[in-house]
């Protein structure tokens, strides 16, 4: 916790910086960012810039970090209580989707640099969304509410509504964006077919 003026100070700082380099995705895009843009902004030296954060690639990463918490909050949010197995998984995808389209530019931003972002397997089990998913498939085998096919194990099945999940979002955002309403009901069967084979 921070009790001294001067942390209190230079974290207040951060936070503003940050703020308005997630202003400036918003408006113009992830290309478009730069430290220049974000000292006339914050209305500091791209020099004083530097001072709270090391570079460029450091405010992104803490940016990523805020979105993708967002991203984990607005899907853990989405997960109805005494619903089935299947509705819930169905929820928490368009929760994701939801999520995606509300946020184009973050959305965007979460996965355009997985090296320095930290993309793994590892960080995915890690993840409180992903990880719904995983739970609810589990409890789901546990309470003979679905079947898995046999080759999937939670693990698997979750990657696979995840992989499908993030797939149609990158599409409605970008080549797919002038269709959305075409593509949207199409996502959503696609989306539905997939949790059918829970049975």
């Amino acid at each position: 916790m921070l009790t001294k003026p001067k942390d209190i100070r230079r974290n207040n700082t951060k936070l503003l910086i940050l703020k308005c380099a997630e202003e400036i995705i918003i408006q113009s895009g992830i290309n478009q960012f730069s430290i220049r843009l974000l000292a006339e902004k914050v209305n500091y030296s791209p020099t004083a810039i530097y001072r709270y954060f090391s570079s460029k690639e450091e405010i992104l990463n803490s940016l990523r970090k805020e979105t993708l918490k967002r991203l984990e909050f607005h899907i853990k949010g989405s997960v109805p209580m005494g619903e089935s197995i299947k509705f819930s998984l169905k929820k928490i995808c368009d929760s994701y989707l939801q999520f995606a389209v509300n946020n184009r530019e973050l959305y965007f931003l979460l996965f355009n640099n997985l090296v320095t972002a930290g993309g793994s397997v590892e960080n995915a089990k890690k993840d409180g969304g992903f990880n719904s998913m995983v739970d609810l498939i589990k409890t789901g085998l546990e309470k003979s509410n679905i079947n898995l096919p046999s080759t999937y194990s939670p693990l698997t099945f979750a990657f696979q509504i995840w992989i499908t999940v993030h797939g149609t979002a990158m599409l409605m955002l970008s080549i797919m964006a002038d269709n959305y309403s075409g593509f949207s009901q199409i996502s959503s069967q696609v989306i539905e077919s997939l949790l059918e084979t829970l049975g």
